[in-house]
């Protein structure tokens, strides 16, 4: 994505305004505008001093002199901090210009998981000609060291390859107590090694924290949450979005896409999210029952853990 031009105008002591070329904390210059979303931009970066390329998270200025974009910002970074995962996202940094903080991440090449889908969907690599989206998926990780007998894998076992390196990931995090809370497919970059990789802890939490004023995407919402009207720290409803993501992966569509925000609030306080098998047929039946358990309306009918739905991912996997 290529930089926007304009400018984001300072207040009193926020710092210079963001723009292409501008050197934060006289080592990072800014390339390009990588994402955008309610706290502010990601931006690519060149650190100058240790000549490599990064990611900044700048949150646009508060309207007000509210503390929230830098507690939230330096709640993330401490978050990551914790984490020590290859598909979870490396902290390199936390500053501040002025008043305003920033985080810097390592710079990822490749491509939003979101994305990927999408471009599968519009090539109909996984609607009529399913069997070559496996193909399709590795021309966007040109760079993937994995063995050829992946590469030639059916697209359901690729994707279930993938989405295990998600759930590790999700294993790692809650064993250092942290809580992502906004699981989602623009949340995974696919790297052109073929490795996902889980960004933006943005609402994560540390277990056992206070609920929050409910906040995120209305799709991947878990129904406790939505009941109670705040983002709680349950690790079960990470799972939750754990098995929509994987039922997106497997469809090439979200669980909820086409309904309108009444109509996903009534399936999230009713039946729940559609199974994958509901959406598309095909998609085997160990892997439907993955996401349906991870992402059962009711608590009590979920995996109690992470491991407990890597453990189903490997039995899957070793019958392939």
């Amino acid at each position: 994505m290529e930089a926007t031009r304009d400018l984001v105008l300072p207040r009193r002591g926020d710092g210079p305004a963001l723009q292409r070329g501008l050197v934060l904390a006289d080592q990072y210059r800014l390339l390009s505008v990588l994402a955008e979303g309610g706290l502010g931009r990601v931006w690519a970066a060149y650190d100058i001093k240790l000549q490599r390329k990064v990611a900044i998270k700048i949150p646009r200025p508060s309207p007000s002199d509210s503390l929230a974009p830098a507690f939230l910002i330096g709640r993330e970074a401490r978050l990551l901090a914790r984490i020590d995962h290859p598909s979870v996202v490396k902290v390199l940094e936390f500053g501040r210009v002025g008043r305003r903080p920033f985080l810097v991440t390592e710079f990822l090449d490749g491509i939003s998981l979101d994305d990927a889908l999408e471009a599968l969907r519009r090539r109909g690599a996984a609607g009529r000609w399913r069997h070559l989206a496996t193909r399709e998926l590795m021309e966007m990780c040109p760079k993937s060291s994995e063995p050829d007998c992946i590469r030639l894998a059916s697209y359901d076992t690729t994707m279930a390859l993938m989405f295990r390196g998600i759930v590790d990931a999700i294993v790692a995090a809650h064993e250092a107590r942290v809580l992502h809370r906004d699981i989602r497919t623009s949340n995974v970059v696919l790297e052109k090694t073929g490795r996902p990789v889980l960004v933006d802890f943005g609402l994560g939490t540390s277990m056992g924290a206070d609920p929050e004023p409910l906040s995120g995407c209305l799709r991947y919402l878990a129904p406790e949450q939505v009941r109670a009207q705040t983002l709680g720290a349950d690790p079960r409803s990470d799972l939750y979005q754990l098995g929509l993501l994987f039922s997106a992966m497997l469809c090439t569509r979200e669980p909820f896409e086409g309904l309108t925000a009444a109509e996903t609030l009534c399936r999230l306080r009713g039946p729940g999210a559609p199974t994958p098998r509901e959406i598309d047929e095909r998609i085997p039946l160990d892997l439907d029952r993955i996401c349906a358990r991870a992402a059962a309306p009711e608590l009590a009918d979920r995996y109690r853990s992470a491991r407990e739905i890597r453990d189903d991912l490997d039995a899957y996997l070793a019958r392939m």
